[in-house]
This record gives structure tokens, C-alpha cells and sequence, in this order.
């Protein structure tokens, strides 16, 4: 729980900060496409969706699912993909994944 409230509160401060990319679409097709440090995925995102943010996956980029969506307040109801643009508040949410399994990631670095 306590990593629930700290991912929550770092993706909050990255709405506040304009440095996020909200929904498939924006992300999909934005012009700052290059700069995403992360994505986070809802485990209920439909399948073609997934398979197309999954082609923008690099080795610079990390994609997550998570299955405790509903964890994150911050995100309004009814978007099931974020993205971070690359920064300090991306390093903070992808140290946070790797030193407590918050989530499954599809690719382990």
C-alpha cells in the first residue's frame, strides 16, 4: 500500500507538471513521442491497443500493466493508459516499479 500512495502521488505531480501524455491517441500519435520514459497500462486496455503502444516500446522506454489500476486517484475515470515524459519524475515512478514489484512489467531490465 505504501508504494500505492507513492506511484499515486508521483504520477499526480507529473499531471501537475504537464509531463504526461494521456490516453492511446496522444500517445500513439504525439509529437513527443520520443521523449516517454514510461507508459502505464491498464489491465482491461483492449488487446489491438496494446499490441499498437507495445510497437513504441524501446530500449528507453518501459511499459507497464497494472493490475491495480484503481489504486491511482489521480487519473480520471475512464482512461486506461498514461504515459511519462522522460525526467526526474519518470526516474522516481520506474525506481519505485523495480524496488517494490508494484506491478507486473512486461519487459524486465
Amino acid at each position: 500500500m505504501k508504494e500505492s500512495n507513492r506511484i499515486n502521488t508521483l504520477v499526480g505531480f507529473s499531471i501537475k507538471s504537464r509531463q504526461v501524455l494521456i490516453g492511446s491517441d496522444a500517445i500513439i500519435n504525439g509529437k513527443n513521442s520520443s521523449a516517454i520514459g514510461v507508459i502505464l497500462i491498464d489491465k482491461n486496455l483492449s488487446y489491438n491497443t496494446q499490441k499498437k503502444l507495445n510497437k513504441l516500446e524501446t530500449k528507453n522506454c518501459r511499459l507497464w500493466i497494472l493490475s491495480n489500476w484503481e489504486d491511482l486517484k489521480v487519473i480520471k475515470k475512464g482512461v486506461k493508459v498514461i504515459s511519462i515524459l522522460k525526467g526526474n519524475l519518470c526516474d522516481a515512478i520506474i525506481k519505485t516499479f523495480l524496488e517494490e514489484e508494484y506491478a507486473g512489467s512486461k519487459n524486465d531490465k
